[in-house]
């Protein structure tokens, strides 16, 4: 955002969603001291999903870049970013797409989605706490660097870095393709050369058990009368994530994973720093949601037991 202000000019607009993490909203707010426009693109609070109808009453000849996620943390909803993102460049504008929550579980193409940008952690696939920016080549070449003023302007990606690399956590990175590498091993037997090709059947597979997981606990939640999902109410695997977040009837939702704690089940309440979205859809005062966070790892057994536990104490 700090090397894109320099690329906008006053009066121009940005267009961010309210289901994001605040770190895909909060520095584009930022530069409304630079004259920018910023534009709020909401949920449908009755299904949970970003829609192309509300967006498209937001966007104007002035609309530069639309920042939304690929997957929210909170609702597990997919957005369909490829559709979106054919939406937002038909007008001219450009998009910043949130991968963090999405990254984990499916396999990642942003030359088939034609992102401008696409940002996630690699500690969510498996590495260390590091980050990755991915920016088309023709547009970072033209932002203007945050590094000193002796880095030029085509030292990419050197003049969009504060300062040097983390050498052992850049390095450490290296052995999340040993992992997705040892698992394609694990369970495929025919030999593929190509990495791409590699990663998307493990993707798939993970697809596939992060289903078959995740089913049986949306049917409990769903089976209880004072239980609300707050997202996706389906378990398929083309439309949501294993991210399952709900409320209580008359619960606080800080209750619920202190008394899971000592069984040793790891699930967390709060906003996740999606505050905006819990904010708007007015469940601040219960402490947010309680969210199940779910990757390919985990096994039935678990899923049941936690189910079991549940079921006792809400």
């Amino acid at each position: 955002s700090r090397s894109l202000s320099k690329y906008f000019k006053a009066g121009d607009e940005i267009i961010v969603s309210n289901s994001d993490h605040e770190a895909n909203i909060g520095p584009w707010i930022a530069l409304q001291d630079n004259g920018i426009k910023i534009k709020f693109w909401n949920i449908n609070t009755n299904n949970y999903q970003l829609e192309l109808d509300e967006l498209n009453s937001l966007m104007s000849d002035k609309t530069k870049l639309v920042a939304f996620t690929h997957a929210s943390n909170i609702l597990g909803t997919i957005n369909p970013i490829k559709e979106i993102t054919e939406f937002v460049h038909s007008k001219n504008a450009m998009v910043c797409v949130d991968g963090v929550a999405y990254a984990p579980h499916r396999h990642l193409d942003v030359q088939d989605w034609d992102v401008d940008f696409y940002v996630f952690s690699l500690y969510k696939v498996y590495g260390p706490h590091y980050s990755l920016l991915y920016g088309k080549e023709a547009v970072l070449e033209q932002l203007t660097g945050i590094n000193h003023y002796f880095i030029t302007k085509d030292e990419l990606p050197y003049k969009l870095q504060p300062g040097n690399v983390n050498f052992e956590l850049a390095y450490g990175s290296t052995g999340i393709l040993d992992y997705l590498n040892l698992l394609y091993d694990e369970h495929f037997s025919e030999k593929d050369s190509l990495l791409n090709s590699r990663l998307k059947k493990v993707f798939a597979l993970i697809a596939e058990h992060e289903e078959e997981i995740v089913s049986p606990l949306i049917e409990f939640l769903k089976s209880r009368s004072n239980i609300e999902i707050i997202g996706e109410t389906c378990a398929d695997k083309e439309i949501r994530v294993p991210t399952v977040s709900f409320i209580v009837k008359n619960r606080k939702s800080s209750e619920i994973p202190l008394q899971l704690d000592p069984f040793k089940m790891g699930i967390r309440w709060g906003d996740f720093y999606a505050r905006r979205l819990i904010e708007s859809l007015k469940i601040d005062h219960i402490d947010g949601v309680v969210r199940i966070s779910m990757v390919h790892y985990n096994t039935k057994s678990e899923v049941e037991k936690l189910i079991s536990l549940l079921n006792n104490i809400i």
